[in-house]
């Protein structure tokens, strides 16, 4: 499933991807989230199939990547049986351990909301603070109260609860609270959690991964923090989520959306007074970090065609339409001084069998059949 093509490429892409988000610190939050989730899933991205189209660029960019990626290729090709069962082997623990940690995250996930729904009351009468514009995330969420409890959190994909804690008490606290969780709904926020939770313990063993998750996460509650500034004003907005974090923290499990996360108190405080908004400067970024992704794909295809090994079947695509070919070899070579091996080839074009000249068109094919059999350029192959 995964080579180490595909591996090494995805670490490249997860590489530029970092690079990208620390210059995209004054960009829009949701630009700086797809940069994130577009990184993370390199390792599933058909990079042989989609770098053909990006060939051209090859000449420029392969002294910058081609000794990495010929590295992995030649290891690849180079692998003996024994290797190759142990790479099985380890791809097999690998995905065993991903799919594992998935399955224990969301039974967590699921066990914890279980509880809550055992004690929690009805929170219906919160609607009362809820925004306007945030109507239609409101239509398919559920509000319940905790008792003893300090969290604000979002749970579930296609049925939304949000869950308060009656700790959460004055009114600002309690609008800017709802206003955050309907904003997360609104953005689908639960959907590109859950793709990333997958994403990172499927590839536990990989760092970059947990790194780019950090930042969406990051990135959609700075998508949040904005839309709700510019919802409940700026200054409003900014005094209550300071009165949330004074509020005991209550730690939240994988899949839940928190409007608190402590480590993020200042950054995010700070994230609220740069306005954020989509420059050249951004653009540009992207389109170079496009550019070197397409380069480094179309480096590794040219470098996996290079070592794959033509056949006769293969040739049949540049035979053009109309040529019948007759290929006559004498096996039983004889090797003393002198004596040389035979080798009959006849192209008759159908719609002019008379002619004595090769069909045209037909040099490619001869080409490819002279790689098969290994014929040298000086050894009186037809057409060379």
């Amino acid at each position: 499933m995964f080579t180490v093509e595909q591996i090494i490429l995805s670490l490249v892409a997860n590489a530029i991807g970092l690079c990208c988000i620390l210059l995209l610190k004054a960009a829009p939050p949701r630009l700086v989230l797809y940069v994130c989730l577009v990184s993370m899933v390199a390792i599933l991205v058909p990079w042989a199939s989609l770098a053909k189209q990006f060939e051209v660029i090859v000449p420029v960019t392969n002294f910058i990547v081609a000794d990495v990626l010929t590295l992995g290729v030649n290891h690849s090709a180079e692998i003996s049986s024994e290797a190759q069962s142990a790479s099985i082997s380890a791809k097999v623990l690998w995905l065993i351990i991903g799919f594992s940690w998935i399955v224990a995250t969301v039974w967590r996930a699921v066990r914890k909301t279980t509880e809550w729904r055992k004690i929690a009351s009805d929170g219906d009468e919160l609607t009362r603070f809820t925004h306007p514009g945030l109507a239609r995330a409101l239509q398919r969420t559920k509000f319940r109260r905790l008792p003893d409890s300090a969290m604000v959190a979002t749970t579930g994909l296609w049925l939304n609860e949000v869950w308060i804690g009656e700790r959460v008490g004055t009114d600002a606290q309690l609008e800017v609270a709802l206003t955050h969780e309907l904003c997360h709904i609104a953005y689908h926020d639960q959907y590109m959690l859950f793709l990333i939770i997958i994403i990172e313990r499927l590839l536990w063993w990989n760092p970059l991964v947990w790194l780019l998750g950090k930042h969406a996460r990051r990135s959609m509650e700075y998508a949040c923090d904005s839309r709700c500034s510019s919802l409940l004003g700026e200054h409003k907005y900014r005094q209550s989520l300071a009165e949330l974090f004074l509020v005991d923290y209550t730690p939240s499990t994988a899949l839940e959306l928190s409007v608190r996360t402590k480590s993020d108190v200042i950054k995010r405080m700070e994230y609220l007074e740069m306005n954020p908004k989509l420059k050249l400067r951004h653009l540009l970024v992207l389109f170079c970090a496009s550019f070197v992704l397409a380069a480094v794909g179309a480096t590794a295809a040219s470098e996996s065609s290079s070592e794959s090994v033509p056949t006769l079947v293969g040739c049949h695509e540049y035979l053009p339409e109309g040529v019948q070919y007759e290929f006559r070899v004498i096996s039983d070579i004889d090797t003393r001084e002198g004596q040389s091996s035979e080798l009959k080839v006849n192209l008759l074009d159908a719609s002019n069998p008379e002619s004595k000249e090769w069909p045209v068109d037909a040099e490619r094919f001869l080409k490819c059949v002279q790689g098969v059999l290994g014929i040298g350029d000086d050894e009186g192959w037809p057409g060379t």
